[in-house]
């Protein structure tokens, strides 16, 4: 068996084509921008834009980009030919199920669907489809291909839109989701034309693109198919080798994000596929290079540092029908970790630098200008803005022209029947209460101020779920952590549901929020982050010297975890005797007083043999002697 980690890493040490002298010709920073900084010491250790990128699909060619019927919250009972591969011009029983190319041709009042076809023979996905004129079984599409080099751009230079129900011609109205008018704001970025002056020469490019299948050379090599001389030489082969600059993409980075507070475009994929992220944070260390400097460094290098860095990029995610009110969460984040040495000249100018890691970016690169409305998708314009535009100011607006229109005595008489009328033209349909009813708790989160309650109230009776989707428990999750027990209490009485709420109800400093969470459903067996581990709430709980929380859980049904051990094979007293040094404190003592009560092993041993009474020998003060005479009253021993 060919040893494959081995091979490779005789590939990063020993080939010498890989690492150019300096920074390479069209790998340059100053390709993005003339003014950066480039010496180490001006450039900041980690930085985050202030407005972080909207996620959204690629619209993959496999699926027929954006002529895709992607609704199946709608449209669930369709099955993926239907989706790709339907009758143009022939209509679901909701129009929300059709494909964003199709809501743009229905919009527009185009008979000929227009922007479909085009979709339709771009992708060329009729000939995936059985049964078609076009279907050839031997005809495959490539799942990483897609929109992403407009998508990439699309979320940096345009605000998230929402969804809104538009009017066409013959007044009919349209419904278009948050991600339908993406996929237009994507498509028309898609085709762009050079030919219009103020786009010529908007692309700032940094790196090569590698056309090898690294995949498959891994998987030849490992099956025997090719040596390792020949995996190493393709490896090693013209633009394969020409990665950005490990220095270039240091001096970037830390500009456009730490210094600039702008995204650009990041391939995170060295070989033949691109997947193109838009980047958003990074933070690095540097350690010392001790080793002598490699011939192949510029000539004027002086010293090198080594430098990990961690970059967090947006993802790509299924379409959805909502704007997000939460940007940026978990699942929509990739974070990634570099490791390269810098070349440093006189007064630490970055003169280049040498990847260390395999996993490394292709290239990197920016738009200088985006237009997504300059080709076929010209008329989406004002829609687009109208999706955008600043609520609050709207709302006063119709207020206002209500009220001149002879309705003052009928807003003064019933209001909440003209503000909901208000809101429903303005707002295009119920659904969309639940984008402003979730992103008014998430705002008050992260702003942390109280939330208008209200708002929530009204926005609630009329279409707002307590879940943003549904089961993630994000209404009552920032409720718990907005610690309001009103909202809590109300989004509960509304079908939500506390589930998965353990580890925010833990956190809050009011105790009636874990007792009502408990009492309405929390999963006990949701287990809490602790470093690298993931631990029972009791452990948690007894780590923080909480004897009022631990009773809670106790009279809760957490006994089952008192003996839980975590790799190191300590129990929860050994948890409670961690945070306190060598000092342990009243609170020590009566959490350890109900374990012990509760039934706990007092006689655990962790991997070092050692007991709870031999650790709390080893400590001093007055709870120390305590603590040690409970346990040795409870039969405990050395």
């Amino acid at each position: 068996m060919i040893n494959l980690n081995l091979t490779i890493l005789m590939f990063l040490i020993f080939s010498t084509k890989a690492f150019s002298v300096g920074i390479q010709e069209g790998n340059q920073p100053e390709i993005f921008e003339d003014s950066f900084k480039m010496t180490l010491d001006s450039l900041p250790k980690s930085g985050a834009i202030t407005k972080i990128p909207w996620s959204d699909t690629y619209w993959p060619t496999f699926k027929g980009g954006i002529s895709y019927r992607w609704n199946k919250t709608d449209c669930g009972n369709i099955s993926e030919n239907e989706r790709r591969g339907y009758v143009i011009g022939q209509m679901p029983s909701k129009l929300s199920c059709l494909s964003p190319a199709e809501k743009f041709d229905l919009l527009m009042g185009d008979k000929k669907w227009t922007l479909t076809n085009y979709e339709r023979r771009r992708t060329e996905i009729m000939k995936t489809i059985p049964g078609s004129k076009e279907y050839d079984p031997k005809f495959k599409i490539a799942e990483w291909e897609g929109i992403c080099h407009a998508w990439a751009p699309a979320t940096i230079a345009y605000e998230e839109p929402i969804p809104a129900l538009l009017k066409n011609p013959e007044g009919l109205v349209v419904p278009f989701g948050s991600s339908d008018i993406k996929a237009l704001l994507a498509f028309g970025i898609h085709l762009e034309s050079p030919i219009i002056p103020e786009l010529r020469n908007t692309t700032r490019f940094s790196g090569t693109r590698c056309s090898e299948d690294f995949k498959k050379l891994k998987e030849d090599l490992k099956n025997g198919k090719i040596s390792r001389n020949d995996f190493v030489k393709r490896m090693n082969d013209g633009k394969c080798t020409e990665d950005i600059n490990a220095g270039s993409f240091h001096i970037i980075t830390t500009n456009q994000i730490g210094i600039k507070n702008q995204s650009f475009v990041i391939d995170r994929t060295r070989d033949a596929e691109v997947w193109n992220q838009p980047v958003f944070s990074y933070e690095y260390i540097t350690f010392p290079y001790f080793d002598r400097i490699p011939e192949d460094s510029h000539p004027k290098t002086e010293s090198m540092v080594r430098v990990i860095m961690k970059v967090k990029m947006i993802l790509e995610i299924e379409p959805l029908w909502n704007a997000r009110p939460y940007p940026g969460s978990p699942r929509e984040i990739l974070e990634q970790k570099y490791e390269y040495l810098l070349e440093l000249g006189s007064n630490g100018l970055i003169l280049g630098g040498k990847w260390i890691s395999e996993n490394r970016p292709d290239f990197v690169w920016k738009k200088t200008k985006v237009d997504a409305f300059q080709s076929i998708i010209t008329k989406l314009k004002p829609y687009y803005d109208f999706s955008i535009s600043d609520r609050v100011t709207e709302l006063a607006k119709l207020k206002k022209i209500a009220r001149r229109a002879g309705y003052r005595a009928l807003v003064e008489k019933n209001t909440k029947k003209v503000m909901l009328e208000l809101y429903s033209k303005l707002f295009a349909a119920k659904k969309n209460f639940n984008y402003y009813f979730h992103k008014e708790l998430y705002d008050s989160v992260k702003e942390k101020r109280n939330p208008d309650i209200e708002k929530l109230k009204f926005w609630l009776r009329h279409g707002a779920t307590p879940d943003f989707e549904p089961g993630d428990e994000m209404g009552v999750t920032n409720a718990i952590m907005l610690e309001n027990m009103e909202i809590l209490k109300m989004l509960v009485a509304a079908g939500g549901t506390v589930k998965n709420t353990l580890p925010e109800a833990l956190e809050a400093k009011d105790i009636e929020i874990l007792k009502f969470v408990l009492k309405n459903g929390a999963d006990i067996n949701v287990g809490v982050k602790f470093g690298k581990q993931t631990i029972p709430a009791l452990q948690m709980v007894a780590y923080a010297n909480d004897p009022e929380r631990l009773q809670v859980l106790l009279e809760n049904g957490f006994s089952k975890f008192i003996n839980w051990t975590d790799d190191d094979g300590e129990n929860a007293i050994f948890f409670a005797l961690w945070p306190v040094k060598d000092q342990p404190t009243v609170q020590t003592r009566q959490t350890i007083s109900l374990l012990l009560g509760a039934g706990i092993d007092v006689n655990q041993r962790n991997k070092q043999l050692y007991t709870p009474l031999a650790v709390v020998n080893n400590h001093k003060g007055p709870f120390a002697s305590l603590i040690a005479r409970d346990l040795i009253k409870n039969g405990g021993s050395i």
